[in-house]
């Protein structure tokens, strides 16, 4: 009996070292370093997440405008400068129809002084009584006759110029050529497609918006954006106020100007789905997640204390909350997993 008394009694002394040891630990413990984050008031909307396409400006399919053998044609993926040639049309009758014309020109020039001369010499006769009047008008008429066929002359020739010019097939803008219609050898007819460019500088981003929401967006406001590799700002240029009868939803259009997206790519655009309101925001990193509760820790006289936080919705990194919170407080950001309400803190 005496060696239980003394063996319950060496029990209880260790508890109460443990607890001593414990208090002491705990006591002696340095504050957990922390960083935070202010708590904010915004004014914000919950978002919709909806899928765009990245589109360029300029999407055109090149046709040849004078018929003739394809002689040359640009590399796909070659970049071509505004006006710069991405293919040449054979211009060899084109430049047999300038000596023709051009030889037809001269000749109706040399007999224009003749006619020139006929009408002198008419106009001097007819005041001497020489020659008839009606003779002097017909003079007149022929030398004006061959004036005007000098004029339609000059206009062949100036047709065949800009045949000549056409055969080299001009870039309407600076951009990439991403197909070829057509193949060097093959002949070429007028109107035929022989090449698509694409402007790849001047992108926008087409989205479909609900007709739900169209009215919560205006031209000028900021959308965000996120893509496979990173996530944007960008501005809504305009909006497409008509209606498709199948998809229930009008289309936006958001400058993409300087960012590194690429035309075809699909993206995730957020749009708001309800007026703004101010809410207390938070950063998403502040919330804590523990069982069927989630809270946050405050900084009030260097120790952290739990509040517990209802998520109204996220937008980014950003959350809105519902609390007993003011726009005053700092939350931590980082090193709240193991923290305990109460626990020391010291602020980074």
């Amino acid at each position: 009996m005496k060696i239980k008394t003394t063996h319950l009694v060496i029990v209880q002394m260790l508890f109460c070292s443990l607890f001593i040891i414990n208090t002491l630990s705990a006591q002696e413990m340095p504050p957990a370093q922390v960083n935070t984050a202010d708590v904010s008031e915004k004014l914000l909307a919950p978002k919709i997440e909806l899928k765009g396409n990245v589109v360029s400006l300029q999407n055109s399919v090149i046709g040849a405008e004078v018929a003739g053998q394809l002689m040359q044609i640009g590399m796909v993926g070659s970049i071509f400068e505004e006006g710069q040639s991405i293919a040449l049309v054979n211009d060899e009758e084109l430049v047999l129809r300038m000596g023709m014309e051009t030889a037809s020109l001269r000749s109706l020039q040399a007999d224009l002084v003749f006619r020139n001369s006929e009408v002198e010499r008419f106009t001097s006769l007819a005041q001497r009584d020489n020659a008839s009047k009606t003779q002097l008008q017909q003079a007149i008429a022929n030398r004006d006759m061959l004036d005007q066929d000098i004029v339609v002359a000059k206009f062949r020739i100036a047709a065949v110029k800009r045949g000549l010019d056409k055969s080299k097939v001009p870039a309407p803008f600076k951009g990439m050529l991403t197909k070829r219609l057509a193949q060097k050898g093959e002949f070429i007819n007028v109107g035929q497609s022989i090449a698509q460019l694409v402007d790849t500088t001047n992108i926008e981003i087409s989205v479909p918006i609900p007709l739900n929401y169209i009215q919560l967006l205006s031209k000028g406001d900021n959308l965000r954006v996120s893509s496979s590799r990173s996530t944007y700002s960008l501005q809504v240029r305009d909006i497409v106020i008509v209606g498709d009868q199948q998809t229930r939803s009008a289309e936006a259009r958001l400058t993409a100007l300087g960012t590194d997206l690429i035309i075809g790519e699909s993206v995730s655009v957020f749009a708001p789905r309800a007026l703004p309101q101010k809410l207390l925001t938070i950063p998403r990193d502040a919330l804590v997640i523990r069982g069927k509760h989630t809270f946050v820790y405050r900084v009030v006289d260097n120790t952290a204390e739990q509040v517990l936080v209802n998520v109204a919705f996220a937008d980014g990194d950003t959350v809105a909350v519902k609390g007993e919170l003011t726009s005053t407080d700092r939350v931590i950001v980082r090193g709240a997993e193991r923290l305990q309400p109460g626990s020391p803190v010291v602020e980074l």
